[in-house]
């Protein structure tokens, strides 16, 4: 409900940012030529039953749904690892009640749905080994491995660590009987049966529709390039700017060093590593610590600093104790397999939400030692080692400011704008904001003029530009705003020598709107004849109303011309 009354339910139209991507990918499914994903089947399935519309209100319920099913599952397999109802419990709720994970399920991205499926991979895994991984086990824990490598293909590791984990199982539960091989043949060709038919029928089916005979789509070299980043900024997709010469994502491109050899991947990894632990989420299409403040009640919900301290001191603790081999190692082995992915991409918030299942249930693990000390009457003495510990995690990846960035205000600004149907006050001090946060960054001026044009507040438009035209000289975005600020206040000889700097857009829509407000500059002039010229040519890109209007000022401009020459 309050999703629904809140702008980010209108992320999905913003251009550039992956929330809008996600869904033309899906639509490429449900036209029948893409590889098959569980997410893209999600949105072509809402599309199937929207008569070939997108829904993402439907499309997030499904995710909620999902969501809410996790948290029993997390606290199922907390229950069975730990025997502990409470503890379980407590997982389930942390699971359920979980801020960032809350805020993605209300966004079109398929992290939510992926973490679904890894929560649900556990769970086959336990209730498998719960079954001595007999026939039915096997195929359980085989077809909950598999699903979710079809959501995205960073659970590889974990299915191969799974299976293996599955063959360890059994050759310990063998062992020192007769037909051991025999046992461990048969058991282990039915989970390879089970996850054959799985890819398999993935596989002939992006065959006929792709053409790749891939369960699922890689790019090394896109990989590899992202494997080189160091700076998140990097990578933090925002919205594109409103119909503009210059139509790249405002943030910055994944630039990364040219000489990269194999010590500065290693480095680089070791250093991403440590960020799994670091309790703050770091931003990229949207920021955690931006938006819990524009969802009720995610201000009040569980988040990172509370779950990821305490989570990282039970791992700390459970290597230190041997612990690790025991059956909650499968926990570790969890988080040793997403790790891999995770440091080679870059930890992002919404890659690292994959590893809050298993930290919903080792969170609760300081308080059973602490609690079990208690009840065997041993002094404070014998609590204070993990909480020292706990101290020192918290001191060491404490975050000292939460990151709230230029393109957040920008991105929610345009939600706004979406929600209203209109450019509005609000969404104007939204771009405003965003310029005070980042006095350099150009899409704020940009889309606060664009705001303050289609307002009609011209006057106002101009102030901003004149300004940032000399200070981002060069910049052909800031130039095409002002010369339309310049028509506004009715300067068109000033905006005509604007305009003819500004290179063509490129997109039909942009070109046939550049040919428009170059023609207006011309007329308002009396230059009747090139501002003919400018229409027509304009006409060459426009569609629909735009279409209509061009050629209604070509008519008109021609009409004044004839009679002019009759005169």
């Amino acid at each position: 409900m309050f999703w629904l009354q809140s702008p980010v339910r209108y992320y999905s139209n913003i251009l550039g940012l992956d929330m809008q991507t996600t869904l033309l990918i899906g639509s490429w499914l449900y036209q029948g030529f893409s590889i098959f994903t569980i997410h893209k089947f999600m949105i072509a399935a809402v599309m199937f039953f929207n008569n070939g519309q997108h829904s993402p209100e439907a499309l997030v319920l499904i995710q909620l749904i999902l969501g809410a099913i996790a948290a029993p599952v997390v606290a199922w397999c907390a229950l069975h690892l730990t025997g502990k109802r409470l503890w379980a419990v407590g997982a389930g709720i942390i699971a359920a009640a979980y801020a960032p994970a809350l805020l993605h399920e209300s966004l079109t991205l398929r992290e939510s749905t992926q973490v679904f499926f890894a929560a649900l991979s556990l769970f086959g895994l336990l209730w498998g080994r719960k079954r001595h991984f007999d026939a039915v086990g096997l195929i359980v824990a085989g077809t909950c491995l598999s699903l979710p490598c079809m959501v995205r293909v960073s659970s590889a590791p974990f299915f191969v660590f799974g299976s293996l984990w599955i063959v360890l199982y059994l050759f310990l539960k063998y062992k020192g009987k007769r037909l051991i091989l025999k046992q461990l043949f048969i058991r282990v060709g039915v989970l390879a049966a089970v996850c054959s038919v799985i890819f398999g029928s993935v596989m002939l089916f992006n065959a006929r529709n792709s053409g790749t005979k891939l369960p699922f789509h890689v790019d090394m070299n896109y990989a590899l390039k992202l494997g080189k980043i160091e700076n998140p900024k990097n990578m933090n997709p925002g919205p594109a700017q409103p119909a503009t010469p210059e139509t790249a994502a405002v943030s910055g491109d994944t630039a990364a060093p040219k000489n990269f050899g194999v010590g500065s991947y290693l480095k680089n990894y070791i250093c991403k590593f440590y960020l799994l632990f670091k309790p703050f989420e770091i931003p990229n299409n949207v920021n955690y610590y931006f938006m819990k403040y524009k969802i009720f009640p995610l201000e009040y919900m569980a988040g990172p600093l509370l779950v990821i301290p305490l989570a990282f001191t039970a791992i700390l603790f459970m290597l230190c104790s041997w612990q690790w081999m025991r059956k909650e190692g499968l926990l570790l082995l969890y988080i040793l397999a997403y790790s891999m992915p995770l440091t080679f991409f870059y930890p992002l918030a919404r890659y690292r939400l994959i590893l809050y299942p298993v930290f919903a249930i080792l969170m609760f693990y300081p308080f059973y030692k602490a609690y079990s000390q208690i009840k065997r009457r041993n002094t404070i003495l014998m609590i204070l080692p993990m909480l020292l510990l706990w101290v020192l995690v918290l001191r060491v990846t404490f975050p000292y400011n939460a990151d709230i960035r230029a393109t957040d205000f920008v991105a929610y600004g345009k939600a706004v704008q979406y929600q209203a149907g209109k450019a509005t006050d609000e969404s104007g001090e939204y771009f405003q904001k965003a310029i005070e946060q980042e006095p350099d960054y150009i899409p704020g001026y940009i889309n606060y003029a664009d705001n303050l044009i289609k307002m009609g507040q011209y006057q106002q438009a101009h102030s901003l530009l004149a300004d940032a035209y000399v200070k981002f000289s060069g910049d052909n975005g800031i130039a095409y705003y002002y010369g339309i600020s310049l028509l506004g206040v009715r300067n068109p000889a000033k905006a005509e020598s604007v305009f003819r700097k500004v290179p063509l857009p490129g997109s039909a829509e942009s070109n046939s709107q550049y040919y428009y407000y170059l023609g207006e500059a011309l007329r308002l002039q009396n230059k009747l004849p090139e501002a003919l010229k400018a229409y027509k040519a304009g006409l060459e890109f426009a569609s629909g109303k735009k279409k209509d209007i061009l050629q209604k000022m070509f008519d008109d401009t021609e009409k004044k011309i004839q009679k002019s020459t009759q005169q």
